[in-house]
């Protein structure tokens, strides 16, 4: 089974085949507590397509609408469920929620066909911050006879956002460390809304040193990520210049590496 994270017209995938098991057992478990994503940055074909690949809100607006075409030449069969997006120690957290929902949440796709969902907050909380949640839509093959589990292809997971009007951007702080033989890029956001890095490079002088390109990972408001950018072997010393885009615009900064 592939388990993506919807990303324009392609995919990236976001467990290894052992976390996938545990990632549909803790998902088709009614009283899980948590789910944890861990990402990783290799692409996958999908038969899938969906669009928008996010959707953000701002209120009064409490509504969206996202489309899926099924790409193959046999029908394709989807559910659709919900979850709170936060993170915790540094991980991806998705707990159940009543708070948003989504319609239809099962369907079956004709080859070449597409489907409308529509995604409301019905909360009746009023917004006070940005609140992130994440639309996981499982896909499976009809025409396989098999457990239910076993006839997934892939889960696809679409980020949701609801914000205030008045909310204030992200906010960020950087700083390079070591560990166990790696540079780490450590972001602290103290912001009111989250943040999405990608494409960091790690420079000295005219040398890049490291380099993570495509989407790294978001940090939410309040929280803060770490994330491998390069061997520390690569490092000699003094200035290194940090470059990233975000969703708070282009990042640039001259840090130095701390640690031992």
């Amino acid at each position: 089974m592939t388990i993506s994270r919807v990303c324009g017209s392609r995919t990236e995938a976001m467990l290894t085949n052992g976390q996938e098991i545990a990632m549909t057992s803790i998902l088709k478990s009614t009283g899980a507590v948590a789910l944890l994503l861990l990402y990783t940055l290799t692409a996958n074909a999908t038969s899938l397509m969906i669009s928008p690949s996010s959707i953000e809100r701002v209120a009064p607006d409490r509504a969206a609408v996202f489309h899926l075409r099924n790409q193959m030449d046999r029908p394709i069969s989807i559910k659709v469920r919900v979850f709170r997006w936060s993170q915790k120690g540094g991980v991806e957290k998705l707990e159940p929620t009543g708070d948003v929902v989504a319609s239809p949440i099962s369907a079956q796709l004709s080859p070449n066909g597409n489907r409308a969902v529509r995604v409301v907050r019905v909360s009746k909380e009023p917004l006070r911050s940005e609140e992130g949640y994440r639309v996981v839509i499982d896909e499976a093959d009809p025409t396989r006879n098999t457990p239910e589990a076993e006839s997934l292809s892939a889960r696809h997971v679409l980020p949701v956002l609801f914000r205030p009007p008045d909310v204030l951007g992200p906010e960020i702080e950087l700083s390079l460390t070591r560990s166990d033989g790696w540079l780490m890029l450590v972001v602290e956001n103290k912001g009111a809304s989250r943040l999405r890095l990608s494409d960091v490079t790690l420079a000295q002088g005219s040398a890049v040193i490291a380099r993570r390109e495509g989407f790294v990972g978001y940090v939410l408001p309040g929280l803060t990520r770490h994330w491998r950018v390069g061997r520390e072997d690569s490092y000699s010393g003094g200035i290194v210049t940090v470059s990233a885009n975000s969703s708070g615009g282009a990042i640039g900064e001259q840090l130095v590496v701390s640690g031992r």
